[in-house]
């Protein structure tokens, strides 16, 4: 069922129980209502699902109130790949609708909060997951002390799994954020290694930069077996600036992360390297000039959160999960991003992600390079010593 179909087919019928939900009533009948398709990246192609904002009126004992929900429909991905069949993968597409009906969000730490979810259906389309509308206005730019908060709320979040919340083994939940792009990654380093040849390695990795990612993508195994080895926790897995939300509540900043589908145990540190990295290369409320200041409030902002639920560790140990995260993920095994490009049926879902030019793309990680690659160097100095 195509985008259009779908909101056709959305009636009364099915609207009102979720609208009822929502205004936490039980009589109010739906009067009206339009519907407006909110922005998806790739992961909506991957089964993640495009969100679509109904809003309208409804007569809840003789007053009109408004109201807005918002629904995703989860569908098996019409390509190939082990997202559709491997639950631990990225990619797996049923894992938001599991984790809201498992009470694995419920009881969250204060000041992060993830949407109320509606209900949850099996329908022909897919999984409807019909959720909180939640939105900041449109071009709200974050200060860098509202990032390090953000990432104070992602550390009590993880913090939680280091100071007695077990942490959880459904098999649906992700497993895996950087192994799984190694065998879709060799060949490109295997042909880069003479990138006067390969102009999206120019492109990406320009002048010295490619023997630094050449250097690092060798070593992958070293830095992945030193994040195998550090504490893990339950991680958002997408905790961009554009998956966060800041909201009010009694006069206090909020944090709402919406979009869980990459949620899973990860090592220490994960989130709070995305938060930096993603908000710059997909979000683009920073820019990649910005990292290190960036980066600074959201570490910072990450261990208080750890330190305000207990734990007790060495910086060191989520430092290297911060930083060893960093550079291997936006940097060599971020040479995905060129398999996608060189790949016609798959370029135009990385455009639609980007909202730019392939160009813009590539000069834009470009950009970043000497950052993660410079924190390739600290987590080299930092492993064996965590």
């Amino acid at each position: 069922m195509d985008r259009d179909a779908l909101v056709q087919a959305i009636d009364r019928a099915v609207l009102e129980p979720v609208v009822r939900r929502a205004l936490d009533s039980e009589v109010a009948v739906v009067e009206n209502w339009s519907a407006t398709l909110l922005g998806g990246g790739m992961g909506a192609e991957l089964g993640g699902g495009v969100p679509i904002r109904f809003t309208g009126t409804a007569v809840d004992r003789g007053a009109a109130r408004p109201w807005s929900v918002v629904l995703k429909v989860l569908r098996r991905p019409s390509a190939g790949g082990v997202s559709q069949s491997d639950r631990g993968h990225q990619f797996y597409w049923r894992r938001e609708a599991h984790l809201y009906a498992s009470g694995l969000l419920d009881g969250l730490p204060a000041g992060l909060a993830a949407p109320r979810c509606y209900g949850v259906d099996e329908g022909a389309d897919g999984v409807r997951l019909w959720l909180e509308d939640i939105a900041e206005p449109s071009g709200t730019r974050w200060s860098l002390a509202r990032y390090g908060e953000a990432a104070r709320h992602l550390g009590r979040f993880n913090g939680a799994y280091l100071t007695g919340r077990s942490l959880p083994e459904e098999p649906w939940l992700c497993r895996d954020l950087l192994r799984w792009r190694e065998p879709a990654i060799t060949p490109f380093w295997d042909r880069s290694a003479n990138t006067k040849d390969d102009s999206l390695a120019q492109r990406g990795w320009p002048g010295e930069l490619a023997a630094r990612g050449r250097r690092l993508w060798a070593e992958r195994g070293v830095f992945l077996a030193a994040l195998d080895d550090l504490p893990r926790v339950l991680c958002h897995g997408d905790a961009a600036r554009r998956n966060l939300c800041a909201r009010d509540v009694d006069g206090a900043t909020e944090t709402v992360a919406i979009d869980w589908g990459q949620s899973g145990p990860q090592p220490i540190g994960t989130d709070a390297a995305h938060l930096v990295a993603n908000s710059v290369m997909w979000a683009r409320d920073r820019e990649p000039a910005d990292l290190p200041a960036l980066a600074g409030p959201c570490f910072a902002g990450y261990l208080a959160g750890l330190r305000e639920v207990g734990w007790t560790g060495a910086a060191e140990v989520a430092r290297l999960g911060f930083a060893a995260t960093l550079a291997l993920q936006h940097g060599p095994l971020s040479g995905v991003l060129m398999i996608a490009l060189a790949d016609e049926t798959a370029r135009p879902r990385v455009e639609a992600a980007f909202g730019g030019t392939p160009e813009a793309l590539l000069d834009r990680h470009a950009a970043m390079q000497p950052f993660m690659l410079d924190l390739a160097d600290e987590a080299r100095a930092l492993i064996g010593t965590t």
